[in-house]
């Protein structure tokens, strides 16, 4: 009976023990190999966590590269183009003012050739008459201009007052002495005496000595040579 105890309580410790001896190395496999599972599936999701990101990463950076790159083409393109079209202008516009300077130049200097070359013949031809008249022209012209009969100035004055009477927009009647102030016009015989007294006053100053000779008449010498004239006054105011 006591040996068929201690057989009893021998198996029971026994199965108590591989018992607890199995619960304990079944539960340490399950810790390990929950561990290892746990450590795996860490590193998986790190891995794939790290890869996303350097993915992320890199397509973020050579995004950047590549719009930098394109930004900068594009603004040395635009900056290129611009500056060969400022260039274009420039040149042009250069080419222009200086075309429209030579033409200004050449035109200019056409016109002042072309004045000089009249001025010039002008010139010789004033010299040639004044040299070539002879005396008694100037002489007989003047006299005869200076001396004519004095109904011829009042048939000018009578010209003179009907042209200012219609300048003026005067009445008929109106007086030549009203037309002549309102317009500050000389009558003739005035204009013809200021413009005698001037033609005497420089004829001794010209270059040319035949025109200092019509000055230098006297009274005496105008009668005797046109006798048919009666001059009454001096021959600064021979009307």
């Amino acid at each position: 009976m006591l040996a068929c105890l201690l057989t009893y309580l021998l198996a029971c410790v026994l199965t108590y023990l591989f018992t607890y001896l199995f619960t304990y190395l079944l539960a340490c496999l399950l810790t390990y190999l929950l561990t290892y599972l746990l450590a795996y599936l860490l590193a998986c999701l790190l891995a794939y966590l790290l890869t996303y990101l350097l993915t992320c990463l890199l397509t973020y950076l050579l995004t950047c590269l590549l719009a930098y790159l394109l930004t900068y083409l594009l603004t040395y393109l635009l900056t290129y183009l611009l500056a060969c079209l400022l260039t274009y202008l420039l040149i042009y516009l250069l080419i222009y003012l200086l075309t429209c300077l030579l033409v200004c130049l050449l035109t200019y200097l056409l016109i002042y050739l072309l004045i000089y070359l009249l001025a010039c013949l002008l010139t010789y031809l004033l010299i040639y008459l004044l040299t070539c008249l002879p005396t008694y022209l100037f002489t007989f012209l003047f006299t005869y201009l200076l001396t004519y009969s004095s109904s011829n100035y009042l048939r000018l004055q009578v010209i003179q007052s009907k042209c200012l009477r219609v300048i003026g927009n005067h009445l008929r009647r109106t007086p030549a002495s009203h037309l002549h102030d309102s317009l500050h016009m000389e009558p003739i015989p005035v204009l013809i005496h200021r413009l005698t007294d001037k033609l005497f006053a420089h004829c001794h100053l010209h270059p040319n000595p035949l025109v200092q000779q019509i000055g230098n008449y006297t009274l005496d010498d105008l009668t005797n040579l046109y006798r048919k004239y009666k001059h009454e006054r001096t021959k600064h105011i021979l009307l």
